[in-house]
């Protein structure tokens, strides 16, 4: 089931842990610098590296709903390159989310449509 926000949401965030190789959170590696975060659909949802959190991005609903909106997140070295696993060749794979929807805001008012039927 995807996660579900609205496009009112001015709060969701995700967040990059680091795992071993029995999926344990464990600490980030010595030569960590930062994450790259990107959406699928930009016209429906934006995440962006959070100012104070380097393991965080901030996710802002743009105001059109849609269904299916994936993010993902690279772990990059201080040099600003793909981050290396321990053998010093393999980079960490891209993590990337499971569906995010966007559905319309709480209704606060109603209108009046005139035309054909």
């Amino acid at each position: 089931m995807p996660h579900t926000i609205t496009v009112d949401t001015t709060n969701e965030t995700a967040t990059v842990e680091f795992v071993d190789s029995h999926g344990n959170t464990t600490t980030q590696p010595d030569n960590f610098g930062s994450i790259s975060f990107t959406s699928s659909d930009t016209a429906v949802l934006t995440v962006a590296a959070d100012a104070s959190n380097p393991l965080q991005g901030d996710l802002t609903p743009t105001g059109t709903p849609g269904t299916g909106v994936t993010i993902s997140a690279a772990a990059l070295d201080s040099a600003g390159n793909p981050l290396l696993e321990a053998d010093g060749t393999t980079p960490f794979p891209t993590a990337t989310s499971d569906a995010i929807d966007v559905n319309p805001g709480a209704p606060v008012g109603e209108r009046l449509v005139v035309g054909p039927a």
